[in-house]
């Protein structure tokens, strides 16, 4: 493998995964490392519908044009401005799309593991005793094992993906549009230097945010081997099984020898110039 070399941070993170996979293997049965990953995975799925489902009833609350939300309560009545409410839809937002991409990182995390511990290429069945909250799209998933999917089955397949993530999508998009509106409406009625307008730049990052990481996520960047951390754990390891317990000046040593050589050879040809100087006649 060619260094440097381009890897997308999905791919890191995956990298990361499986590193960590190795010792986990060593403290807990593959069973249980499958079950807390499943379990996870649906935490940051229910938490990702709930934060949905409350931005969409704010964004639907702000899309009536109400200047204040008013509440009322046992003791008194709150009495809420339209900024205000849109910085908490932006939080909300924020919650859904973080949780979302928690839950699509840990779903390949799920896959690795599959792999990983058990040999087995199709997670989403051997993860149905633990979570069969997916048993429904089995049928329509790609076949190229045992059997090979027909261009019918292929299209059906992708068809329902569209048609059930293309509603959710299309209402998140429409959140974020209410957001931008009603921030517009605040920064032209209050001013950017007002509490009003200062809620509303933050609640603009704050929705910003999650489509800018998922962008970056797909960007490869540049990576080099680090070549002195690589032999300072192999050299640990070797020192620890004859009896050591930590590694000396490993970093250091490495551009000491590095050192030591290059004078080495120069005292040689040093020596060699010398010797063939008086052996010529040369002074």
């Amino acid at each position: 493998m060619k260094y440097p070399r381009k890897i997308t941070l999905w791919r890191i993170a995956s990298h990361d995964f499986n590193r960590s996979l190795r010792i986990w293997k060593t403290r807990l049965s593959d069973t249980e490392i499958l079950r807390s990953l499943i379990n996870e995975r649906a935490r940051a799925q229910a938490i990702s519908l709930r934060s949905f489902g409350l931005s969409l009833i704010g964004a639907l609350w702000l899309s009536t044009a109400h200047a204040t939300l008013a509440l009322k309560l046992p003791l008194i009545d709150l009495t809420i401005p339209l900024a205000y409410v849109n910085f908490a839809v932006a939080i909300f937002v924020f919650g859904t799309a973080v949780n979302a991409t928690n839950y699509l990182m840990l779903n390949d995390f799920v896959r690795i593991a599959s792999n990983k511990l058990f040999g087995f290429n199709a997670p989403w069945v051997l993860t149905v005793l633990h979570d069969g909250g997916n048993t429904w799209s089995i049928p329509l998933v790609r076949q190229y094992r045992f059997f090979q999917s027909s261009k019918a089955h292929n299209r059906l397949g992708m068809a329902v993906l569209w048609l059930t993530n293309l509603p959710f999508l299309a209402v998140l998009i429409a959140v974020y549009w209410i957001e931008i509106q009603v921030g517009i409406y605040v920064l032209s009625h209050d001013g950017i230097l007002s509490a009003g307008g200062a809620f509303t730049v933050i609640a603009w990052l704050l929705i910003m945010y999650p489509v800018a990481f998922i962008t970056v996520m797909q960007i490869p960047f540049e990576f080099t081997k680090n070549v002195l951390f690589i032999r300072w754990i192999f050299l640990r390891n070797i020192y620890r099984r004859s009896g050591g317990v930590w590694v000396p000046r490993t970093f250091a040593s490495a551009d000491e020898n590095v050192a030591r050589k290059r004078a080495e050879i120069e005292s040689q040809n040093e020596a060699r110039t010398a010797e063939l100087r008086r052996k010529h006649g040369l002074g």
